[in-house]
């Protein structure tokens, strides 16, 4: 009787806010109360639009809200940034349904893991320090780089530590510019919604939660995903 193989991606490559972990309630919390602290109101819908989004230019949009343009926006990013770091490592660090399970597993058949995020060094930091040492190949901050999501800079540089063809790797997200960043690095991607919803696009296949997602389904879902590039 034939077996039929299904091959696993070289490498996944994972987003940290929203998709490995679920900081996006601490972020629109720590800008609420940014906000909040000059007299102003920041509204949920303004955080969801914040999501995914470059640090400086959600800090623009808090000193928009503000009303106050004498701010300057590199410290109101710093000031964003150290408050969810420190909510991090100090409070309870939620992993987002499947997430936690699913990197066991990759690590369990020896598929490499990269986490790439738009956050700081700093802020990565807060939560890598609760995590196994064993999960991540390599992390890249959002610091380390010059061009962030939605460009591919972040996944084209995890494919280079690796040594891989990033064709040939997944893209975990949950953010259409996360999502868009990986599809055009050339990767698969797979978007899992959190804040926002995602739609099915090429190269990308979007599944509604990690705990329907199986290490054995990798193969196929990045089968999937290039089958909707022709």
């Amino acid at each position: 009787m034939s077996v039929t193989v299904r091959p696993s991606p070289a490498a996944v490559f994972w987003d940290y806010d929203g998709t490995l972990v679920d900081t996006q309630p601490v972020w629109l919390q720590v800008e609420k109360d940014i906000v909040a602290s000059y007299g102003g109101v920041w509204t949920d819908e303004q955080g969801f639009a914040a999501v995914g989004i470059h640090g400086l230019q959600a800090a623009a949009m808090l000193i928009e809200t503000i009303g106050d343009p004498s701010l300057d926006v590199i410290e109101m990013d710093n000031r964003r940034c150290s408050m969810v770091a420190e909510r991090v490592a100090h409070g309870e660090l939620t992993f987002r349904p499947g997430a936690r399970e699913l990197i066991e597993q990759c690590v369990d058949h020896h598929i490499p893991c990269v986490l790439v995020s738009a956050s700081p060094r700093f802020v990565l930091d807060a939560g890598l320090s609760r995590m196994p040492s064993t999960w991540f190949t390599a992390t890249i901050g959002g610091d380390e780089i010059t061009h962030a999501k939605p460009h591919p800079q972040g996944y084209l540089l995890a494919a280079e530590r690796l040594g891989v063809d990033p064709t040939q790797c997944l893209v975990i997200e949950d953010s259409a510019p996360g999502c868009e960043a990986g599809r055009a690095s050339g990767a698969s991607v797979l978007g899992i919604p959190n804040m926002t919803p995602l739609e099915e696009l090429p190269g990308q296949v979007v599944r509604a939660r990690l705990t329907d997602v199986d290490v054995k389904d990798l193969g196929d879902i990045c089968t999937a995903a290039r089958r909707s590039l022709r």
